[in-house]
């Protein structure tokens, strides 16, 4: 897990292995998940969206893309750094093809949207500009809710902080990550009774 981590924090997104072969064993599929993106910046404005895109197929132990997603093309299975971007990018562009229209589109308030009452299952997170943003944000998969690997607990209300790079008018961009890496999706903050750090995207 840590070898793998290492690898895709040098990614434009990252998805923990965990994601697509991992157990979902202890997950309440009935209780609502929540995801708050986070620029860290008042000033940064995004329109970001949001696709359930795949479920987890038991029979399989994996996850697998939901029906109206099987005609992308995207290979969830490949769970390395560059397998995952990859997924991500082909199902934007899918998206962007065959217009589907989103789960929920927000532009941030002080920097921030929060995503409520959604279902568990992979998830992907991506920009579509409208005029007033003034940063450009990378896609990238998680499933919800986010395993907190410490305390081998589930975490329903879920914070990431996705890399952006401002535009050429809006200043530096954030890097994301910890200690000086390139990830482009920063990092998950988990939200439970105390506020705690594990890495970016680290999911079931």
């Amino acid at each position: 897990m840590a070898a793998f981590l290492a690898a895709v924090i040098l990614m434009t997104m990252s998805v923990c292995q965990g994601a697509f072969a991992g157990e979902t064993a202890g997950i309440d599929t009935a209780r609502p998940v929540s995801l708050t993106i986070d620029l860290e910046a008042e000033s940064k404005k995004a329109t970001i969206s949001i696709y359930k895109v795949g479920e987890w197929n038991g029979a399989e132990g994996a996850y697998a893309l939901s029906q109206e997603f099987t005609g992308s093309g995207a290979d969830i299975g490949d769970h390395t750094a560059t397998g995952v971007l990859s997924a991500a990018q082909t199902l934007e562009q899918f998206i962007k093809n065959n217009q589907i229209g989103a789960l929920s589109t927000q532009a941030t308030a002080t920097g921030k949207i929060q995503f409520t009452g959604l279902s568990s299952g992979l998830y992907l997170v991506c920009q579509f500009k409208a005029s007033g943003d003034n940063v450009t944000v990378s896609p990238y998969l998680t499933t919800l809710p986010v395993l907190n690997e410490e305390t081998n607990t589930w975490v329903y209300d879920v914070r990431s902080l996705p890399k952006y790079e401002a535009d050429s008018t809006g200043g530096g961009g954030h890097s994301g990550g910890d200690g000086g890496g390139s990830s482009t999706t920063g990092r998950h903050a988990a939200q439970t009774n105390e506020s705690v750090d594990v890495p970016d995207n680290d999911v079931p």
